[in-house]
């Protein structure tokens, strides 16, 4: 979207070079460490394939009111180098964003993540007490629906209805996008061309004018274990260590892997929660509509409400 950011790279514990992008806040008071009177800064972590171009829309918001904007490229996607399959989990990934905040100097964030990104959130505060502010979760909670994780089986693995997911990348830009929009044409029935463009942007990276892929296959193993029988743990201990601190959860109305129902059970455990829900988006939710952005800027200005009361 053309907001300037400064690209950083770090190393892992185990010497994987890991990247992201620090956009500084264009106007406003600018960020620091969440005290008294200052803009905590904003935190951003990818889905599972994905990469920090899916935040261009949140951080170019974000970062216009004046407020830091860290995003991550995780391990095996984007800039990040590729590592050991063994260590593609989220509690491996929540130590590469500590080590990396480390880095930056940035002691106290609120934090966006979708999906595998949220996921990695919630985990933070066990191996971080204090670091979190605030947190918003993209389309994933405690609980995940398993006939979402299926479908992303059957994408990833070629077993969906149509075999676009099976289908080698086209040599060209245009086509690339008209199998973008056949793939997701369900997930996002109101996106329109131009949309589907600037998704099959973020989905895949530019190699001499060439689409390709933009994270490392072996990310996606573990999905082709899950059959319907498959018993999925929980992260409810994780999300009820998060009392202390505002949370918003960001649904896709159409989406099949954060049920209403997971929702209401998180609304009713914690103190300082806020769902919205994204109409006519399944997962997970582009967050580039006006509402959700203003859903996000809310939960922002508690978070910082909160800080100024500590």
């Amino acid at each position: 979207m053309g907001t300037p950011f400064v690209p950083f790279t770090y190393d892992g514990a185990d010497g994987v070079r890991l990247a992201g992008r620090l956009y500084r806040p264009t106007e406003g008071t600018g960020a620091g460490d969440g005290g008294r009177g200052v803009a905590v800064p904003l935190v951003c972590l990818p889905g599972l394939t994905r990469n920090v171009r899916d935040f261009e829309p949140v951080a170019a918001h974000v970062a216009t009111a004046g407020r830091t904007v860290v995003a991550f490229d995780l391990r095996g996607r984007g800039r990040s180098a590729p590592a050991d399959a063994a260590t593609y989990t989220p509690a491996h990934e929540a130590g590469d964003v500590i080590r990396g905040l480390t880095a930056l100097g940035l002691a106290r964030v609120a934090l966006l993540g979708t999906s595998r990104g949220g996921l990695v959130g919630m985990l933070i505060p066990a191996f971080a007490p204090g670091l979190l502010a605030g947190l918003i979760l993209n389309d994933i909670g405690p609980e995940i629906e398993l006939a979402g994780l299926l479908r992303l089986r059957d994408e990833f693995t070629g077993r969906a209805a149509t075999d676009d997911a099976a289908t080698p990348l086209p040599l060209d830009w245009e086509r690339a996008t008209a199998l973008v929009a056949r793939r997701f044409a369900s997930i996002y029935p109101r996106l329109d061309a131009p949309g589907f463009a600037r998704l099959a942007r973020r989905l895949l990276k530019d190699v001499d004018g060439r689409p390709a892929p933009d994270f490392d296959p072996a990310i996606t193993a573990g999905l082709a274990a899950l059959t319907p029988e498959t018993r999925l743990p929980n992260l409810w201990a994780q999300f009820d260590a998060l009392r202390a601190i505002p949370v918003l959860a960001i649904r896709g109305g159409l989406s099949d892997l954060l049920s209403e129902h997971v929702v209401a059970m998180m609304a009713a455990r914690h103190p300082d929660f806020v769902e919205f829900t994204v109409a006519d988006e399944g997962h997970a939710p582009l967050l580039e509509d006006a509402a959700s952005l203003a859903a996000i800027s809310a939960l922002l200005a508690r978070v910082d409400a909160a800080g100024a009361a500590r």
